[in-house]
């Protein structure tokens, strides 16, 4: 991101955007993981079997606290332009001060994560 454009690498390849053109956009920080904690959510639901009666009242709470849980993490890691500034998202940048004048960009090629 530099003062008028953001950068970013496509499968089209090195794309620029002018800052203006951006209404909206969704960074994701990192993988929270919320799969993992989806998946003990259901081994702690079907573990309530062994509770006998008692499963009546533990096996919703499995599900609601779990269930809570897992949507949290999942959204944990989304910053949001309009609610963070671009000067908040260059954080993440693999440039935060700017595109290195000898960075040839015609050599970069996407990883395939699409």
């Amino acid at each position: 991101m530099e003062e008028d454009s953001l950068f970013a690498l496509s499968e089209i390849g090195f794309v620029s955007i002018a800052a203006g053109d951006i209404s909206r956009a969704t960074l994701r920080a990192y993988d929270s993981k919320h799969g993992a904690l989806a998946t003990w959510t259901l081994l702690g639901t079907l573990s309530t079997a062994s509770h006998g009666i008692i499963l009546i009242a533990s096996a919703p709470i499995w599900i609601l606290w779990g269930s809570l849980t897992t949507a949290a993490a999942s959204h944990a890691p989304e910053v949001k332009y309009k609610e963070a500034s671009w000067d908040e998202l260059s954080k993440y940048a693999r440039f935060p001060q700017g595109m290195p004048e000898e960075l040839d960009r015609s050599h970069l090629k996407a990883k395939g994560f699409w």
